[in-house]
């Protein structure tokens, strides 16, 4: 596989970005549809199952037809899932849910994006698993592909361009600039006003800042 730094991920997210967005008069909504990104312009189809027992596994994605084995009230069962397929668990459709949700499908996508880009590459099983991994040491070749997964869903869920513009235009008052000055003095309000205009958890759009350098840390906090 690919071992790809931020910046590389960044450079693939906002290519991924502007060809999406030739097919939408140019540019991108905001909040960022992840729905018809995956179905309209990647192709996927987006089903919804229940995935494990205990939460673990939120979502997986099949590159080529898979038989997995599903839970069910008796156990577990055999499916068919088809190629291109991005399963979500059931628990995700609660509306409480919608974020972690959103970010879940963008994960999945950016696995699909990251394998298009390493075509030609054998991969080890018919489909990939997304997990919650903690904050720890990478150590393993899935520990980093989760990495790159989880690093290019914010920049699809969070572009930088269309961030740029949501701050100086609205957030001018504070001084900041997208590409250079830090935002010690961001206050924690302004962090969350972002998450919303994004529809993004606040610990999404704080990482998603701190990726581009950013502290969002409140002034003498």
């Amino acid at each position: 596989m690919m071992f790809l730094s931020y910046d590389n991920m960044e450079i693939i997210g906002q290519s991924v970005l502007l060809d999406y967005a030739r097919g939408t008069r140019g540019s991108i909504s905001i909040p960022v549809d992840i729905n018809a990104f995956a179905q309209d312009y990647l192709g996927l189809n987006v089903l919804y199952r229940k995935l494990s027992d205990n939460g673990r596994i939120l979502g997986l994605t099949t590159y080529k037809v898979a038989v997995l084995a599903l839970p069910v009230a008796e156990g577990n069962v055999l499916c068919s899932i088809p190629e291109d397929t991005i399963l979500l668990d059931e628990e995700l459709l609660h509306d409480k849910n919608r974020r972690r949700r959103r970010f879940t499908l963008a994960h999945e996508c950016a696995h699909h994006i990251l394998a298009r880009i390493e075509k030609g590459e054998n991969f080890n099983s018919d489909a990939s698993f997304g997990q919650a991994f903690s904050c720890r040491k990478l150590k393993t070749t899935d520990d980093w592909r989760e990495w790159q997964a989880n690093s290019l869903a914010a920049i699809l869920l969070v572009p930088k361009r269309e961030l740029a513009e949501l701050i100086i235009q609205w957030l001018a008052p504070i001084a900041l600039s997208i590409y250079k000055i830090s935002i010690n003095s961001f206050v924690q309000y302004s962090v969350k006003w972002l998450a919303d205009m994004f529809d993004v958890s606040l610990k999404a759009m704080t990482i998603r800042l701190k990726g581009l350098g950013f502290s969002a840390t409140p002034a003498g906090a």
